[in-house]
């Protein structure tokens, strides 16, 4: 710091003058430039500015057959991280730490890696969405929160490596089947049912199934495609 105190209220008025509207955009952080972070990153490297990413659903997009789908659980967005020690972090789509201290310990019996979910209720249904990400949201204020009522629904899985480096080749049906292989039933999570579809019809089926049960719809996936960051 330079001025501060009066000094700064007097050096920002005099300055207002001719910069007022840049100083209001820098004070709101929103410079309305057209510039965002991956812009900077592409110009600068990939980590100038750290970013969470993670791999998105895409509508309006045209499915190839056979693949698989899911029903589709209206909860929160985590990805679990299970360290070599089987210390696990939980973080939201966004990057943020859930401190949900029983789904943890009932997760550090994986073995290592990034597994990728939703945490949703029982039903996994729309209506019960609120209960659940109420108590997430509770606990990404620093103290630990016991979710109660919660199932975290795994359909993903990334190993660490891949993870760091943000690049992925292993097909889907490799990142599901070590799923299936290595992850347990267990009373807080487990795999999310995946089922085969060969046609739009089929996925026409299950949708409309899916609304009159009161989900929130169906996530259609590509086994051969790579986990894409």
């Amino acid at each position: 710091r330079e001025v501060t105190g009066t000094a700064a209220k007097n050096t920002a008025y005099i300055l207002s003058e001719t910069y007022g509207e840049v100083a209001r955009l820098v004070l709101d952080r929103n410079l309305r430039c057209g510039v965002q972070v991956k812009t900077i990153n592409e110009a600068y490297g990939r980590d100038f500015i750290p970013t969470f990413n993670i791999m998105l659903g895409k509508g309006g997009v045209e499915p190839t057959f056979p693949a698989v789908l899911s029903t589709k659980m209206d909860g929160v967005r985590l990805l679990a991280f299970v360290d070599n020690n089987h210390d696990v972090v939980l973080r939201t789509r966004s990057g943020k730490i859930a401190l949900i201290g029983n789904l943890s310990a009932r997760l550090s019996k994986l073995d290592p890696g990034v597994y990728d979910g939703e945490l949703a209720s029982l039903t996994g249904k729309q209506k019960d969405r609120t209960r659940i990400s109420g108590q997430v949201n509770r606990s990404m204020h620093g103290t630990n929160h016991n979710i109660t009522d919660g199932y975290f629904y795994i359909f993903d899985f990334i190993e660490q490596s891949d993870w760091d480096r943000q690049l992925s080749s292993a097909p889907y049906a490799f990142r599901y089947g070590y799923l299936q292989d290595n992850v347990p039933h267990d009373l807080m999570f487990g795999v999310l049912k995946q089922e085969t579809v060969n046609s739009p019809t089929d996925v026409e089926r299950h949708f409309t199934s899916a609304l009159e049960e009161g989900y929130e719809g169906v996530m259609v996936r590509y086994v051969e495609d790579p986990y894409i960051f």
